[in-house]
């Protein structure tokens, strides 16, 4: 038997806007897209595979290799995403 082992986890991960209030619009997308990715290939242990969603949600691929701890990166990845966005009247998007 031999000695070489191998382990993979992969997800897909998804997470909707908070109420989801439709906010990710062409615009913004691009740019979402690139930061969550940026976050993600410098993390260890992590593969990215894709990223994707609609308006009101993400869609997240990607694989992981143990040691590895699910909910602390899902829980690093959401907090440095900006969780307070509004859409003034003017029709652009603000984040704090």
């Amino acid at each position: 038997m031999s000695n070489r082992s191998h382990a993979e986890i992969n997800f897909h991960i998804t997470w909707h806007t908070k109420d989801n209030f439709p906010f990710i619009d062409s615009k913004l997308e691009p740019e979402l897209w690139a930061f969550i990715k940026d976050r993600i290939v410098k993390m260890p242990n992590v593969y990215f595979h894709a990223i994707g969603g609609i308006q009101d949600h993400i869609h997240l691929a990607s694989s992981f290799y143990p040691p590895f701890e699910i909910d602390r990166w899902i829980g690093e990845i959401k907090e440095r995403v900006p969780t307070s966005l509004e859409r003034p009247s003017n029709g652009k998007v603000a984040m704090g």
